[in-house]
């Protein structure tokens, strides 16, 4: 999971000046788990360390192309 704080993406992130610091979800501040649902924070998954998947969850399907709900991006 990304916190923002001791995981090591954020870490790198914020160290090499790319972000200030990884924002929250404003409803649920950051809690729960990657792929639950009712869940508000931001995660990646990497099974060898160099290819990886971004997770992030919508509350709504009001953003053209995308519905609510757990969403995957990756490079």
């Amino acid at each position: 999971m990304i916190d923002g704080a001791g995981d090591c993406l954020s870490q790198v992130l914020v160290t090499a000046g790319a972000i200030s610091g990884v924002p929250t979800d404003p409803l649920g501040h950051g809690t729960g788990s990657c792929g639950v649902s009712g869940s508000f924070v931001y995660c990646y998954q990497s099974a060898d360390g160099f290819s990886y998947v971004l997770r992030y969850a919508l509350e709504t399907d009001t953003i053209p192309g995308k519905s609510a709900g757990w969403q995957t991006l990756s490079p």
